[in-house]
Order: C-alpha cells, then sequence, then structure tokens
C-alpha cells in the first residue's frame, strides 16, 4: 500500500503492451493485461494509491502521469490503453484489445461505461483500415485475428449495453468523420498556400502505391506458390 505504487504497476504494465511487433512476447503480454485488469478495480477502490504525497512539477503531463490534478487514475489508464492501440501494429493492437476483453468480462459494467469511447476508437480505427486493406486488396483472407476487433466489440456492448455502446459509437464515428474532413481541407489549403509541399506530398503518395502494388504483385505469387517459371524452361 505504497502511495503511487499501482500506478508505477500500470504504469509497466502498458509499456510491456506498447511495443513493436517483432518484440512481441505473447507470454509478456498476458500477465501484463493481468496486471492492468487487476490495478484497473483496485484503482475502483483505492485511487489514493496511485498518488504520492508529495507536490508534482507543475510542468508534468497529466496525461501521461495519474499523479497530477485528475482524481480518476481509471480515465488515464484507459486513455493510456487507447492510445498504445491508435499506431499500426498488429499484435500490439490485438494485445490492447484482450485487455479490454478482460476488463469487461472481470469488471463491474458501471466501471466502465464512462470509458466507451476510449476502448471503441482503436477497435474502430482497427476494422476501417482493414476495410481499406479490402479495397486495395491488400488483405489476406482466413485470418483468425482479423475477427478479434468485432468479437471485442460484441463484448463490449453485451458488457456496457446496447443503448450506450450505440450512443457511444455514434460519437467516436463522428469525431473520425470530422478529423478526416479536417485533413482533407489542410491538404486543399496546402496545395494553395505552399505548392512546393503539396507536390512533395503527391510524390511521395505516388511512391507509396508504387510500392504496395508490387508487395501485393509478390505476395499473390507466393500464394499460388512461388513465381512462375519460364515457359521455354
Amino acid at each position: 500500500q505504497v502511495p503511487g505504487s499501482l500506478y508505477d504497476i500500470a504504469r509497466n504494465s502498458c509499456r510491456q503492451l506498447d511495443v513493436e511487433d517483432r518484440l512481441h512476447v505473447d507470454a509478456t503480454c498476458t500477465i501484463a493485461i493481468k496486471n492492468i485488469t487487476s490495478a484497473f478495480k483496485i484503482m475502483k477502490l483505492r485511487p489514493d494509491l496511485c498518488y504520492e504525497p508529495e507536490e508534482t512539477n507543475e510542468d508534468e503531463n497529466e496525461e501521461l502521469n495519474p499523479k497530477g490534478k485528475s482524481k480518476d487514475p481509471c480515465l488515464w489508464l484507459m486513455a493510456r490503453l487507447s492510445n498504445i492501440a491508435k499506431p499500426r501494429g498488429k499484435l500490439r493492437r490485438e494485445s490492447v484489445f484482450k485487455c479490454f476483453a478482460a476488463l469487461c468480462t472481470s469488471c463491474s459494467p458501471h466501471d466502465l461505461v464512462r470509458y466507451l469511447q476510449l476502448m471503441i476508437d482503436p477497435i474502430d480505427r482497427d476494422i476501417r483500415d482493414t476495410a481499406g486493406k479490402v479495397r486495395r486488396g491488400d488483405f489476406k483472407d482466413n485470418d483468425p485475428r482479423d475477427a478479434l476487433p468485432k468479437e471485442v466489440l460484441q463484448i463490449i456492448e453485451d458488457t456496457c449495453g446496447t443503448d450506450n455502446y450505440i450512443e457511444a459509437y455514434a460519437k467516436v464515428n463522428k469525431n473520425a468523420r470530422q478529423k478526416r474532413e479536417k485533413r482533407k481541407q489542410d491538404i486543399a489549403s496546402e496545395a494553395i498556400h505552399d505548392p512546393v509541399a503539396a507536390a512533395q506530398r503527391k510524390v511521395s503518395r505516388g511512391k507509396k502505391e508504387q510500392e504496395r502494388k508490387k508487395r501485393r504483385i509478390d505476395q499473390n505469387r507466393s500464394s499460388r506458390g512461388g513465381f512462375r517459371k519460364n515457359r521455354n524452361d
């Protein structure tokens, strides 16, 4: 019961999830998920264990450290998990989604409703990324892991209630739509005010498209059992 110790446990466990896919270790992530789930439940009962008695640095980022003015350490923890799952990384996202599922199956629905948007946002982002890959032809079929995001969304809905879920999902979609519109406006503005940067962006996008097409061709050839033999062989 050392003040601040619960925050340290939760922070270190989050760091174990926030790794590149090449450094991912299933056993480590499983332990981290169990620790985070336990820490969340204790935070609800004893939030004082997240705070140190001494005064914190005025410049400290409250989003990264609940030892500041915020009195809801669970909000910090859920925001941290949500942010970990936003960047692309299949295994990293998968670990966070499993953590959300673990929280839903072991915590009171009342304790989770206020964090619905934080849970739904990265999952919805992952589903939209997958849909984009399908449209571009970059998607690999028959991967059981691709069903995980939708399964976790269903667990979240069942736990927190359909009405709460629909309301939170609508807000997430609204925010995502506003961000997309803002990006479009920024790109259009850049073309007018900074045509050089706009041209560089266009060239970069073209290179990425060429690389994507080449990668898709190589994957299709590999799935057919290797490169096609020369007809003269």
